[in-house]
């Protein structure tokens, strides 16, 4: 093959990549369920955000602190589990 020779740039079809085929996620079919659960957490975050659960009288376990400390913490671990679903619902659409 001389220096000046061009060389054929032309491939044959097996050697190109396969298109890609998009596998279906498998919580489309679960989509409503996530959604119901998402529904479910807005509630349970707005009822743990009150002070209404909070038992003043003095037969409570726990004092008020303790109490709206724990309903913090719950909150937040229902925000943290909320906002996981939240991503996957948006990851579905």
């Amino acid at each position: 093959m001389s220096e000046t020779e061009d060389i054929p740039y032309e491939i044959d079809a097996f050697a190109t990549p396969d298109k890609k085929t998009e596998a279906e996620d498998a919580d489309q079919k679960n989509k409503s369920v996530l959604k119901d659960i998402q529904q479910y957490l807005d509630e349970a975050i707005v009822e743990h955000n009150s002070f209404d659960l909070i038992d003043l009288t003095e037969q409570a376990k726990m004092t008020p602190t303790q109490q709206i400390a724990v309903h913090k913490f719950v909150k937040n671990h229902l925000v943290n589990i909320k906002s996981t679903i939240d991503n996957k619902l948006k990851e579905l659409k």
